[in-house]
């Protein structure tokens, strides 16, 4: 009889799952521990190093530092505070920039090769005999996974610490050893974003390419529905305008996992005001991580082993994945040769279909886990391609109307003139007060600036812009406006003949 003490399910420690986990991972480890080294201490010496050329000359007489020609370059507190910024700047972009690309690929390795055995039945089966339970069992490779991140990561920072103090010559030792533990800080969320997101993609998988795809679509789903939107809403190409700030403003990115952690990093990069949008971001994404860490975890405590070498089990899934991943190659494709083909409608369809029928037939390999199924399901293709032909037809062509939007006089409120890049200096320093663009610039202006409020010269412009036929496009430029009405604002991008500038002008 076997004993009680065998059959127990909680007999092995997690230390011990640990340690025989990290012995069969040592070339994760290894490339761990390669990629933290050179982005770290190695990049340290080689960006800092070159700042003694730059210094070695330098005179130092009293309070005062002077070149070797007798010049005042500078104070003694100057001097410091100069080679604190460098390093800082160093630590938080430079540093922070290089760790994260080893935090995000180092967390998809992590997750898609660290629970590896599930894609094979034997190996699950002789996991799964072990007296293990499932739960011990998933937060030791878990706390594997992230471990051969994160000490490789702490010994490349606590490395860089003592060149950093060295080279601000000791002076700012507590500064410099609390923005190195939040970066730390910031590295270990972003990598946790992405490491959990990936794993629930794994738990849904029979194989490592069905997980790949999967995780990047689930990863990336939230931030292409908003683009998706935002594009096929307007017409096809010719005026859609995206503003730069809605990259950091709008809230749905922050359920994008794979997004989220690059979001967070362009604030902390670039950005040091805490604004309301940073806040649900971080705070979201927080949230985030930890569902999607429950969730692997409840996902594989149901797992069935059956799973294993197969491809999408989940019916509904299948079919999702497979018709919205077609329809967006397919789309994606047309851009493509709408780019390379000088606008021909010809190449265009041909790059739909090109696209479409290549996507369609990969996830079918992918779902179903054979090759035999590749020209499979050829009613739900035809179904993704009439969907492409009306996303394309409908946005391209403006059947919607959506393009040539004009709202009536009365629901206008307001005008702001995002864009106007052959009426305006590129060097232009562009003001706004109590609400009124005074001086208004290419990329340095006040998006929400309202430019003017009288209804008849937006009425004006308004219709000019969408009532001027491409035969009556000469030479002009661009004009992007965000149009203010009583039921909300819309942004567009018009082009504009030169002949016609008098409206536009007199609002400017």
């Amino acid at each position: 009889m076997t004993s009680q003490k065998s059959t127990n399910k909680n007999s092995i420690c997690l230390l011990s799952l640990i340690r025989e986990d990290v012995r069969h991972k040592t070339w994760m480890l290894a490339l761990s521990i390669l990629g933290s080294f050179l982005a770290g201490p190695v990049a340290a010496l080689f960006i800092l190093g070159k700042d003694h050329d730059h210094y070695k000359n330098l005179k130092f007489v009293g309070d005062s530092i002077y070149n070797r020609y007798g010049d005042f370059v500078m104070t003694i507190a100057d001097y410091y505070q100069s080679r604190l910024t460098r390093s800082l700047g160093y630590l938080t972009k430079h540093l922070f920039v290089l760790m994260l690309l080893i935090a995000c690929i180092g967390a998809m390795i992590v997750a898609f090769c660290g629970f590896r055995f599930l894609y094979h039945k034997r190996m699950v089966d002789l996991y799964h005999s072990a007296p293990v339970s499932r739960k011990k069992l998933f937060a030791a490779i878990w706390l594997t996974g992230f471990l051969i991140w994160f000490v490789p990561a702490l010994a490349s920072y606590l490395l860089v610490f003592p060149i950093l103090v060295i080279y601000t010559e000791g002076t700012f030792f507590a500064t410099i050893f609390v923005n190195v533990l939040l970066c730390l800080l910031k590295l270990s969320l972003c990598f946790l974003i992405i490491y959990n997101a990936c794993l629930v993609a794994v738990m849904f998988s029979g194989n490592v390419l069905n997980a790949i795809v999967g995780g990047f679509f689930y990863g990336t789903f939230a931030v292409m529905s908003v683009f998706a939107y935002q594009v096929l809403k307007e017409t096809f190409y010719d005026n859609c305008l995206v503003p730069r700030f809605f990259m950091y403003s709008h809230p749905l990115y922050a359920f994008s996992p794979m997004f989220s952690p690059i979001l967070l990093a362009l604030r902390w990069c670039g950005e040091d005001e805490v604004t309301s949008f940073y806040l649900w971001h971080l705070f979201a994404a927080i949230v985030i991580m930890i569902l999607n860490g429950i969730l692997a975890l409840l996902l594989y405590v149901r797992r069935p082993s059956e799973l294993s070498e197969r491809g999408i089990e989940s019916k509904p899934i299948r079919i999702t994945l497979r018709f919205l991943i077609t329809v967006l190659s397919g789309i994606g494709f047309t851009m493509i040769f709408y780019a390379a083909g000088d606008h021909e409608i010809g190449w265009m369809l041909f790059g739909m279909l090109l696209g479409s029928a290549v996507a369609f037939c990969v996830m079918n390999v992918l779902c179903h886990g054979t090759f035999k199924e590749a020209f499979s399901h050829k009613l739900q293709y035809a179904l993704a391609f009439a969907a492409c032909l009306l996303l394309f037809f409908g946005t391209f062509f403006d059947v919607t109307g959506y393009g040539k939007r004009l709202p009536s006089k009365d629901s206008i409120t307001g005008l702001s003139i995002l864009q106007a890049n052959l009426l305006v200096d590129y060097d232009a320093n562009y003001v706004v007060k109590d609400g009124i663009l005074e001086r208004a610039g290419l990329w340095n202006d006040p998006s929400y600036a309202i430019v003017t409020r009288d209804r008849d010269q937006i009425y004006d412009l308004l219709s000019t812009c969408v009532n001027l036929e491409e035969d009556d496009y000469v030479y002009g430029m661009s004009v992007g406006v965000k149009v203010h009405t009583k039921w909300g604002s819309y942004y567009r991008l018009y082009r504009m003949d030169m002949n016609h500038l008098e409206t536009l002008t007199s609002i400017i």
